[in-house]
C-alpha cells in the first residue's frame, strides 16, 4: 500500500477566490500520478479532480480554459499577456455561500467558448458571482469601487 504525508505552507489567503487551494489538490494529484508512476491520463485526473472541487480540473490541466458545466467542461483559450492587481478586501468570501445564494443569476445566456474574447470585448457576458460577493460582503464591493474609481 502507497502513502504519502503532505505539508503545505499556504501563502494565498484562505477564501481569497484565487483558487489556492484547488491548485494545492490538482498538484498533489499531478504528483501522485507522476511520482507513483500510475500512467493516469488528464481526463483520468480531471474526473477524479471534480469531486474535490469545481475549479480543480482546470489547474489539472495546466493551462487557461473557458469552463462550462460546473468545471468539467473545459475548452482551451489564448489569452494575452496581461497585468492583474489582486486585492484583498480583508474578508474571506466562501464560493459555496455564494452559489448557494438566491440570489444569484441562473438565467444568463450562454456564450459561445471560442468567441468568448470578442464577447467580453463588446461588452456581453459578467461575473455573475460579483453582484452577489458585494451584496453579501460590503468589503467586496467596496474594493471593486475603488478599482473601477481608478484610470
Amino acid at each position: 500500500m502507497r502513502g504519502v504525508d503532505i505539508r503545505i505552507d499556504k501563502q494565498i489567503p484562505m477564501g481569497g477566490g484565487l483558487g489556492g487551494g484547488s491548485s494545492d489538490a490538482a498538484t498533489v494529484l499531478l504528483a501522485l500520478n507522476y511520482l507513483w508512476q500510475l500512467g493516469a491520463s488528464q481526463a483520468e485526473l480531471q474526473a477524479l479532480a471534480l469531486p474535490l472541487g469545481a475549479d480543480v480540473p482546470v489547474f489539472v490541466s495546466g493551462q487557461n480554459a473557458f469552463a462550462e458545466g460546473v468545471g468539467e467542461a473545459l475548452s482551451p483559450v489564448n489569452l494575452p499577456a496581461a497585468w492583474y492587481l489582486i486585492i484583498h478586501p480583508g474578508v474571506a468570501v466562501p464560493t459555496a455561500g455564494i452559489f448557494k445564494s438566491k440570489d444569484l443569476r441562473r438565467d444568463t445566456p450562454l456564450i459561445n467558448p471560442s468567441r468568448w474574447s470578442a464577447a467580453l470585448d463588446r461588452g456581453v457576458g459578467a461575473n455573475d458571482l460579483e453582484a452577489v460577493a458585494s451584496m453579501l460582503y460590503p468589503e467586496v464591493a467596496q474594493a471593486l469601487g475603488w478599482l473601477r474609481d481608478q484610470p
